[in-house]
């Protein structure tokens, strides 16, 4: 095991704790990396590379995430109100549970 000196990670493979120490900055140094798109600071880079993340996307993430959460309910199943991401997985949930359900319910 490789472990890192400055906050005591440890890896598998020496290149993995350089390739750490070249994302995660100096911490002798009290280094942070600023966005330059808004006022967040990061203590270390791999942090604002994910932050920049945020900024590319045409949509705001939040916006993003409560449209993706009102999409998962608008399958709903009129017979058991189970709800699905998709009409086809709704059909599939009726042909398969519910007609198995009145198949076995018959014999």
């Amino acid at each position: 095991m490789f472990n890192c000196a400055r906050c005591s990670q440890s890896f598998t493979r020496k290149t993995y704790l350089r390739k750490h120490l070249l994302n995660n900055g100096d911490f002798n140094k009290s280094s942070h990396y600023d966005c330059d798109k808004c006022s967040e600071s990061f203590v270390y880079k791999i942090q604002l590379k994910t932050h920049l993340l945020t900024h590319e996307s045409s949509v705001p993430l939040d916006i993003e995430k409560k449209t993706r959460k009102l999409q998962e309910v608008l399958f709903k199943c009129e017979r058991c109100g189970l709800k699905f991401s998709s009409p086809e997985h709704l059909e599939v949930h009726n042909n398969g549970y519910h007609d198995l359900f009145v198949l076995l319910s018959s014999i």
